[in-house]
């Protein structure tokens, strides 16, 4: 696993990178954290100091205290003095400039330093290590307890962050495995579709899902902006459910693509009669063959007389009926025989074919037994994970028909006005 640096950033010493001297920096700052600020756009690092991390805390006689949130607002109110001058000392890490930093003749990193509320980094320089001192005799803020260095804080953050995310890559796909073989309910129209697993070679499929985001352990922090592990936690099983659903769907919609691919003849409507007419004549063999035709729509309301139907407002002159036992699938309704479920068309489109036209589905295992193989990839949206996996699937005979309809923004489509 590569170790996440963000989290390193402020402590990394050992990455300095020199660079020649620059000029003089000076204006209005905007405070980015306990020791970083923004000057006309450059970022700029307190040299010689590190400050307690925002969301850090501290302990004062045993009870916990929010310790870096007073270090940002007390950095904050300074800046609001006046303009802040800073002078480069030729270092930069991160994209962040190192600079001593001064506002009416006060050294800001001094003053931090001196309030408790940062240390010396006495590795870089020697030039707070007497404030400190001072500060630490007095008492002062964060010396008035106990806590960690702020490295320390960020180094165990990063290792967490990594080991966790780690861990999700090493178990996650087995639950990928399981909800793919749960797809039943959202493949309800299609009858009788057997889902198994195969080791013949398959059809390979990849899904990809992004990756838990750097720094996603510190970034939860709910109101008042204090971290705890319990936030962390929720938003880590926010992202895994919905890693494992988006990619076990992927399944799913591979078979939609494969239905579209085999649509034997399109029809076109602009009316709830003429598609009333159109659904009637695709089913039509497929009742005469003795099978169950099934209408595909792209929601409950689209096209906008699907909800009359659903709500028993026979519009076109349909029958309608409400099959029992579909309760958490995508079934709607049934009309002059027809089973209706949503699916994911595209707009203005809806399939109509037989309920056993997809015979299985298998997805192929390896030599673990497991379906879907995991990697890590990156592309121009950030940090991905990839599941890569082989599917089969057996089709029957029978025509797959598409039938279009108006755009449903189109006035004369609205309820009531079909």
């Amino acid at each position: 696993m590569r170790v996440t640096q963000t989290f390193l950033m402020a402590g990394a010493i050992a990455l300095l990178a020199m660079h020649p001297a620059s000029a003089q920096i000076s204006g209005r700052a905007n405070v980015l954290g306990g020791d970083t600020l923004s000057i006309n756009g450059q970022n700029i690092r307190l040299y010689g100091i590190d400050a307690i991390e925002f969301h850090q805390f501290c302990y004062v006689d045993g009870q916990p205290w929010a310790c870096g949130a007073p270090a940002i607002r007390q950095f904050q109110t300074l800046a609001e003095l006046g303009r802040t001058t800073c002078e480069p000392t030729g270092e930069a890490i991160g994209g962040f400039v190192w600079a001593v930093c001064e506002l009416g003749g006060l050294d800001l990193a001094e003053e931090l330093v001196r309030q408790g509320l940062a240390i010396a980094l006495r590795e870089q320089t020697d030039r707070y290590a007497a404030v400190e001192d001072r500060a630490r005799e007095a008492r002062q803020g964060i010396w008035a307890g106990i806590f960690v260095p702020p490295a320390t804080f960020r180094e165990t953050m990063a290792l967490s962050e990594d080991r966790i995310r780690q861990r999700a890559h090493e178990t996650i796909g087995a639950e990928v495995d399981a909800a793919m073989l749960a797809l039943g309910p959202q493949l309800a129209m299609f009858q009788d579709l057997e889902i198994g697993t195969t080791t013949e070679d398959g059809i390979e499929r990849r899904a990809e899902v992004g990756d838990l985001p750097v720094g996603f352990v510190l970034s939860a922090v709910p109101p008042p902006g204090i971290f705890n592990w319990q936030a962390a936690t929720n938003d880590y099983s926010r992202w895994r459910a919905g890693t494992i659903a988006t990619a076990s769907r992927s399944a799913s919609l591979a078979v939609w693509a494969e239905i579209t691919a085999r649509v034997a003849r399109e029809l076109t409507t602009d009316n709830v009669d003429r598609y009333v007419a159109a659904i009637n004549a695709a089913a039509a063999p497929i009742i005469e063959e003795g099978r169950q035709p099934v209408l595909v729509v792209r929601a409950q309301g689209d096209p906008v007389w699907i909800a009359a139907w659903r709500d028993d407002n026979p519009a076109g002159g349909v029958t309608i009926e409400h099959r029992e036992g579909l309760e958490g699938t995508a079934y709607v309704v049934t009309v002059d025989g027809i089973d209706i479920y949503t699916g994911p068309m595209m707009p203005g489109q809806s399939l109509v074919f037989p309920a056993d036209v997809l015979a299985t589905m298998a997805l192929v295992t390896n030599d673990d037994g497991a379906i879907v193989q995991v990697s890590e990839s990156e592309n121009i949206e950030g940090e991905t994970l990839v599941f890569t996996y082989g599917q089969v699937l057996t089709w029957r005979d029978g025509d797959v028909v598409s039938i279009r309809y108006p755009d449903q923004s189109n006035p004369y489509a609205q309820p009531g006005n079909f």
